[in-house]
């Protein structure tokens, strides 16, 4: 197996190189929920002789991580992961005794984390995708970000107000919160180069994978149509092996499956009522099984007249509906996948898509978003990466699927 070498360096001066072999464990976590990327290093600091000299481990140094081959392997000092101006978020002491064998824990992460801004603003009537790139490119905090891509939100132009709240704070909590894209939840994250996006899970799906996954390609007939598979995505990287647990279902979209609401337009001052289910927009092919969710129609058919109720009051009709819509996000993970595979820089990003290979004709071939990721790099050099990935719906072709009795399934 390939091994890994870890290289950072703190305020672009403090070459950790020499401390190399001191590093016990490298993690850094992502996901689409949180939005913001962070991690940590364990260090083993004999003679606490780090913390002693504690050279640029302010809270606020700057951090740039590489992850390249060891050198001496194959492909030798090729960059695998490059991370620039991450910041140092926290220093800690791990075990219970400080001391001889002391063990030190560098918590880094991405700068938004440390823009605690609190100044009160309020933005004109615009887009929500409008009001994220002013607040991310906004040049006054001293660092500003880029906002690579944007869905058009289905919201009607609106004052936001920014009040006693951090930059961040107020887009997860007042923009995002009322975003919603073709009626489907949005949300906003950044990838480990700090670039930020504002996506759909339709606009995910709609990426080509770069990567393949399969669980085993069997015997000659499901070689066959592992490489069949493998050259319909005509991904840069594939023959990737993987180790999974997968979940179907989860407690709050069950009980959300139709989901009564009662909006109090406090323009108008009139009320609406109705009932709100799940809306898969990930493929349009009416030959494929994304339409179909892991819920019986009969269930479904019990609970039309509402599973749970929802009101909302204090806003206009458009901003309620559009948090009406955000608030389904449990749909969009329906199926989850925890897997288990080797370090690829195809896997670095969430937002990806990734295509997965099990059997020939099973229902769960195909693409999956990649919801989060945990990097975890060893001592020995060894780099294994986490998985979370996400559905809504059944994957593949009713024509050629191992799924039998779909037509009892709820679909949209």
């Amino acid at each position: 197996m390939q091994k890994f070498k870890l290289y950072p360096v703190i305020n672009g001066t403090t070459d950790f190189k020499s401390l190399s072999s001191f590093i016990k464990k490298t993690v850094i976590y992502n996901s689409l929920e949180n939005g913001l990327p962070f991690g940590y290093m364990d260090i083993i600091d004999p003679e606490s002789r780090t913390l002693t000299q504690f050279e640029n481990l302010q809270i606020g140094s700057q951090l740039d991580l590489k992850v390249a081959y060891d050198e001496g392997s194959v492909g030798s000092n090729v960059e695998k992961l490059n991370i620039e101006d991450w910041v140092l978020l926290r220093t800690q002491a791990i075990n219970d005794s400080p001391g001889k064998d002391s063990t030190l824990r560098i918590i880094f992460g991405h700068k938004m984390f440390l823009y605690k801004d609190q100044t009160n603003h309020c933005f004109e009537a615009q887009s929500n995708d409008k009001i994220i790139k002013r607040v991310l490119e906004d040049k006054t905090r001293g660092c500003d970000f880029k906002l690579v891509h944007a869905d058009i939100p289905d919201n009607e132009p609106i004052k936001r107000y920014k009040v006693l709240e951090s930059d961040w704070e107020f887009l997860k909590n007042k923009v995002v919160a009322f975003s919603s894209y073709k009626k489907t939840p949005m949300y906003l994250y950044a990838d480990l180069n700090s670039n930020f996006y504002f996506n759909s899970i339709a606009t995910m799906f709609s990426k080509n994978p770069q990567i393949v996954l399969y669980y085993s390609p069997g015997d000659e007939e499901e070689s066959e149509a592992y490489k069949e598979f493998t050259n319909v995505y005509a991904t840069t990287e594939a023959d990737i092996p993987m180790s999974f647990k997968m979940d179907i279902g989860n407690k709050n979209a069950v009980s959300e499956m139709n989901k009564q609401f009662i909006i109090f337009d406090n323009q108008t001052g009139m009320t609406f009522s109705g009932i709100k289910g799940p809306s898969s927009k990930i493929e349009n092919d009416n030959t494929a099984l994304s339409k179909y969710y892991p819920i019986d129609y009969a269930f479904a058919a019990l609970t039309s007249s509402g599973s749970s109720i929802s009101t909302l009051s204090n806003h206009n009709l458009n901003d309620a509906y559009n948090l009406l819509n955000n608030s389904l996000k449990d749909f969009d993970k329906m199926f989850t996948l925890n897997i288990k595979t080797r370090f690829s820089a195809a896997l670095l990003d969430v937002g990806n898509c990734i295509a997965l290979f099990f059997s020939k004709g099973h229902w769960a071939n195909g693409k999956w978003i990649l919801l989060s990721n945990k990097i975890v790099l060893d001592e020995g050099g060894n780099a294994q990466i986490d998985l979370v990935l996400g559905r809504p719906t059944f994957s593949g072709s009713k024509s050629k699927t191992t799924l039998t009795n779909y037509g009892s399934l709820f679909h949209r």
